[in-house]
């Protein structure tokens, strides 16, 4: 058990290397991800180690801060763009001219 627990924490430390030094902040916000994830991992693996119940529910109220928090690093840090293809934009500007002609 104790060597899932080091794992954790090696894989933990690879997480926030790439949360530090992404070169794109895309890579950031999945960093921060993995690393909320690998942090319930490890609540859940001490639950386990010590049979003690109420780190589970620590770790439930965890994951859903955590995906609160990654929707609002994404929200601030990433630029409102929509890629749209090129058929859309053509479609969309031929209705647009036969609503003009009509």
């Amino acid at each position: 058990m104790i060597y899932i627990l080091y794992g954790l924490l090696v894989l933990l430390a690879a997480s926030l290397f790439r949360l530090i030094f992404g070169p794109t902040m895309e890579d950031r916000i999945l960093a921060i991800s993995v690393v909320s994830v690998m942090i319930i991992l490890i609540i859940c693996l001490y639950s386990v180690m010590y049979n003690q119940s109420y780190y589970l529910d620590i770790a439930l109220v965890y994951a859903l801060l955590s995906f609160a928090e990654v929707l609002a690093f994404a929200k601030f840090t990433l630029p409102n763009t929509i890629c749209v293809s090129e058929d859309v934009k053509r479609e969309n500007s031929r209705e647009a001219k036969g609503k003009d002609r009509s």
